[in-house]
């Protein structure tokens, strides 16, 4: 069995059996080579810069809109605003959930490289 670890905590799954709870976090894994469910799996993960790059375009946008429309008594420019307002926060929302996946990477990442140095 090659070097596995748990997708959740980085445990190393290495002499345990391919299906099973990891003793250290308790989450579930399978390492058969047609599931690999519950295991980290490195890959080339980069910092989500297009996404915080749309998230930030979103906000202005709206902030724009919501701010000319608050002057004005437009009711469409207002209307306008806050669906742009909305398409940011699924912006936000799908970029933070990338950050956040990418933070959790790098953390494993580390403990994984320490667990190895020792």
């Amino acid at each position: 069995m090659h070097a596995l670890y748990c997708g959740e905590c980085a445990y190393s799954l290495k002499r345990l059996p391919y299906i099973g709870r990891c003793p250290e976090c308790g989450g579930r894994y399978n390492a058969h080579p047609l599931k690999m469910e519950g295991i980290f799996l490195p890959q080339n993960m980069e910092l989500p810069i297009a996404e915080i790059c749309m998230l930030a375009v979103g906000l202005l946008i709206s902030g724009s809109f919501i701010g000319n429309s608050i002057t004005a008594s437009d009711s469409g420019q207002r209307f306008i605003g806050i669906l742009v307002l909305i398409l940011s926060v699924m912006f936000a929302y799908h970029g933070w959930t990338k950050f956040a996946k990418y933070l959790r990477f790098r953390h494993l990442i580390k403990q994984i490289e320490a667990a190895e140095d020792e």
